[in-house]
């Protein structure tokens, strides 16, 4: 074996010379290899911006020898750790994260590749995805790699839900940190694992595109009008005429018990909700609901310009303070929960004078407007099974569940079936359980920010946004591409909004074929600018496949929810409810399409049962 060459290049060496020294002794030596590969990527980091000779084309020449080197050599984590440094200067350097991910699969103990994923297992997972979508030539030489990592993961949830299980011991505990007081995991907690319960909100405020009967007032069980009809009505045996009607008569009844015959304003989903509720509707809420609506009919006829919130936080003021008034658990935690007074009242203004009129100086205006303020900082968005969001919920009681900080790697979420807060991965003792405040964790951190900070009035300072200049897939989400116009994302931002919004307004019947070749011709514009992995082509492809769904073009559908899945677990590890909900609109095409299937050449089309047992996603496997 020869000496190895210096670590710093010689004077005059440029990056192909010392690319094509590597590749003399590549084969025979791979050590001695590395070194020339790693002192042409050096050469890339100090001078690219200088000299015209260290492109980018030579980095990553070298750059994916030298990690064929080191994989080659068995040295995993000196692999990762420069596939780590690569991804630093190419974002997108598919075979960076090939390798990254290959490495977690060979060595579980790396911690570089495992921290924020809950395993080994799940990073690789990640990282071999991103290579494939980042260059989707991999993706055949990839599919067995990506089959392990997903088995594996299912040995992992199985070991460690019985590991879980053993133990009666709590999981999690409350615990102070630098952003206040969080759900901490006190023992490692497998994925699915019910860690709050979303069944007794202290207060709930409706939407008001459900005139008040988007969900249950009293549980927040979401629940259309018809369903509460449904729920009324207990099935019973048509004896006869006589007794026929009686049952009915005694339906008609239950149902209208279900609902307010005075305001109007509200639904319960079962009768013991009705029964629990009623004395502090009839006491301190009825009257207040009937208010609020005339005052909306006025606004509506005067044409008045008022926020677009107000309806729903009216509605839930009403509520919240009636909760305090009839002493529920956890009134007296109401208003020292954190609420940005101040910056509230002034970002809604004219919310405030709005709100002392419908309350007619019935409340004192500094409990008013922190309730106002609690409400915007802590309440959670009530959805049903589909996604769509129909009220939103506050808890107060003696549980975790106002606990739960946001985070933009969530690794936990809002569990609408089974009403309760589960996690998503494997949590780590001392790890601090999160959820999502937003649904939009594909773009980028700035929009992200200013969306919390509208929204909840803080700041993220999460882990990933803390670190998005310097991680990878991050600064992928908003690339353009070399020969992209000039600001191509600051351009073609406000197109997609407009034409994504217009087309998601639209009722179903509405939906048409105009409407399909509007967004494609969309999506082919972006990508002649920007990378297939941005947010803007994420946001028309998720508008598309709702498109396709409609006109029931299956074969379309089909590919174009497997790329969303796919920038989804690009992103995030995890059980996350779109990923699943994704996974089973694709299992329901596959089933739909038959033997016509080979049309779709989808990177995760062939890891899609495995992936349905991953995540518990129901549907035809």
């Amino acid at each position: 074996m020869s000496s190895a060459p210096d670590a710093v290049s010689a004077e005059g060496e440029t990056m192909m010379q010392l690319r094509l020294r590597g590749n003399a002794c590549f084969a025979d030596d791979p050590a001695e290899a590395v070194e020339y590969y790693t002192r042409a990527v050096q050469l890339y980091e100090q001078r690219h911006d200088k000299d015209a000779a260290c492109t980018l084309d030579e980095f990553t020449k070298s750059a994916g020898n030298a990690l064929t080197c080191l994989f080659k050599m068995g040295d995993t984590e000196r692999c990762a750790a420069f596939a780590t440094r690569v991804l630093a200067c190419n974002p997108i350097l598919a075979k960076a994260n090939a390798f990254y991910g290959l490495c977690a699969l060979q060595d579980p103990s790396l911690d570089i590749v495992s921290a924020g994923c809950g395993s080994a297992s799940a990073a690789a997972f990640v990282h071999l995805c991103r290579a494939i979508y980042e260059l989707p030539s991999l993706e055949p030489n990839m599919r067995e790699h990506v089959e392990q990592a997903l088995t594996r993961l299912m040995a992992e949830r199985v070991s460690e839900t019985e590991a879980f299980a053993q133990s009666q011991e709590p999981g999690v505990k409350l615990s102070r940190g630098q952003y206040g007081v969080g759900v901490e995991a006190m023992r490692t907690i497998p994925p699915f694992v019910v860690v709050a319960s979303l069944l007794s909100p202290f207060s709930v405020g409706a939407y008001e595109g459900f005139a008040g009967q988007g969900c249950c007032v009293e549980c927040s069980k979401p629940i259309g009008f018809d369903d509460a009809d449904e729920a009324a009505e207990e099935p019973h045996e048509d004896d006869g005429d006589g007794k026929a009607d009686k049952d009915n008569g005694e339906g008609r009844s239950e149902k209208k018990s279900l609902t307010c015959a005075t305001c109007s304003m509200l639904v319960y989903c079962s009768p013991a909700c009705a029964d629990a509720h009623r004395e502090q509707h009839e006491k301190f809420e009825c009257a207040r609901m009937m208010r609020l609506s005339n005052m909306v009919e006025s606004i509506e006829a005067r044409k008045l310009d008022v926020p677009e919130q107000f309806f729903e936080l009216a509605y839930h003021c009403i509520t919240t303070l009636a909760g305090m008034k009839a002493k529920r658990e956890g009134h007296d935690r109401i208003l020292t929960l954190t609420a940005h007074v101040d910056e509230v009242i002034h970002s809604l203004h004219p919310i405030g004078p709005l709100m002392c009129d419908l309350f007619k100086n019935e409340e004192e205006t500094t409990t008013l407007y922190t309730v106002i303020g609690v409400l915007r900082c802590n309440a959670l968005e009530v959805t049903d099974p589909s996604g769509l969001g129909v009220a939103q919920a506050l808890y107060s009681g003696n549980g975790i569940t106002s606990f739960f900080n946001h985070s933009c790697t969530p690794n936990c979420t809002i569990d609408t079936a089974g009403r309760s807060i589960t996690t998503t991965r494997t949590i780590h003792i001392g790890e601090e359980l999160t959820i999502a405040y937003i649904p939009q964790l594909y773009w980028p951190t700035r929009l992200r920010r200013e969306r919390l900070s509208e929204g909840y009035y803080f700041v993220c300072r999460c882990p990933r946004c803390q670190n998005s200049d310097r991680e990878p897939f991050e600064r992928a989400l908003s690339m353009e591409r070399p020969t992209a116009r000039k600001d191509a994302t600051k351009h073609f931002h406000s197109i997609v909004q407009t034409v994504c919004t217009t087309v998601r307004s639209r009722r179903t019947a509405d939906v048409s074929q105009r409407d399909a070749d509007e967004l494609s011709k969309l999506l082919s514009d972006l990508l002649a600018h920007l990378f297939p992995f941005h947010y803007l082509c994420h946001e028309v492809r998720n508008c598309l496949t709702f498109v396709h769904a409609v006109l029931g073009q299956t074969q379309q559908c089909l590919c174009s929810c497997l790329d969303e899945l796919l920038l989804w677990e690009c992103l995030l590890p995890g059980a996350l409810p779109v990923k699943k909900m994704k996974i089973q609109n694709a299992l329901e095409c596959v089933q739909d399409l038959g033997a016509e299937l080979s049309g779709c050449s989808a990177a995760l089309l062939p890891h899609l049962s495995r992936l349905a047992l991953v995540y518990d996603a129901d549907g035809p496997i």
